[in-house]
């Protein structure tokens, strides 16, 4: 129930900030610099299939597309996840926003390049020094 609560409240936190983090396609004057051991962290989220469903707070809380018209919330199933590979932002067809919320929240941003198309990621460090994703929103048109 803690958890929870502190998840919660660091959410409300996250929405009610602006800006956008250290990363590759960051426009931010003064960039916020993202802590080492998550970049370690998320370069073994996408090479190990077990290290990533390891590291997922299930069920996981999300949002998905319902129909062609809607989206709604979603609970992501350990049994239905789809493992997560490394993107080549390199080749330019993506781009990738990354902001930290606190110490202990880093959301990531990706997007097309050719359109208004993107997906929403949350981490959040856990009391042990590990990391987790605890927010899945799939691919959707921008706003």
């Amino acid at each position: 129930m803690l958890k929870n609560t502190l998840l919660f409240g660091l959410f409300l936190a996250m929405i009610s900030c602006g800006g956008s983090g250290d990363a590759p396609a960051t426009s931010q004057a003064e960039p916020v610099r993202i802590p080492d051991d998550f970049l370690t962290f998320y370069k073994e989220f996408h090479s190990d299939s077990s290290f990533q469903l390891a590291h997922i707070s299930w069920p996981l809380r999300g949002e998905a597309r319902i129909d062609s018209t809607s989206r709604g919330e979603i609970q992501w199933e350990k049994e239905q996840w789809k493992i997560h590979r490394r993107v080549d932002f390199e080749k330019g067809e993506y781009k990738q926003e990354l902001q930290m919320v606190g110490d202990v929240i880093v959301v990531e941003r990706i997007r097309t390049s050719m359109g208004n198309f993107g997906l929403e990621r949350r981490f959040a460090k856990q009391s042990d020094g590990s990391w987790e994703l605890i927010f899945y929103s799939d691919m959707h048109e921008i706003q």
